[in-house]
């Protein structure tokens, strides 16, 4: 899954790539970033039981953006998964750089 990181990393072009390994300019990845960023807040509300439509709706994207950028509704929680973990494990390496004890669990 670590492999995923889409917009992780830049690549030639100076900018993110999507999944299908293109460059994408900053409106995408901004509207991209809505979207994964719309898509956390509706699973925490309801969990994984949302319309795809209703995303685009609140996130004020065309329907056909996120299949466009993510393939899928379980590619895009996917990817709201492994954002979420990420963000976590920074969050642990920075308490661990306060108390260098603290214990992995």
């Amino acid at each position: 899954m670590g492999s995923r990181r889409v917009g992780a990393s830049s690549g030639e072009g100076g900018g993110p790539r999507t999944s299908k390994n293109r460059y994408m300019s900053p409106s995408i990845a901004a509207r991209r970033a809505r979207i994964l960023s719309t898509a956390r807040a509706m699973i925490l509300e309801s969990g994984l039981q949302f319309a795809i439509r209703d995303l685009a709706d609140r996130a004020e994207v065309a329907f056909g953006s996120i299949y466009y950028l993510f393939g899928s509704k379980e590619e895009l929680v996917a990817y709201v998964l492994e954002d979420f973990i990420h963000e976590l494990r920074s969050t642990r390496a920075a308490d661990r750089a306060v108390d260098p004890l603290s214990i992995d669990i």
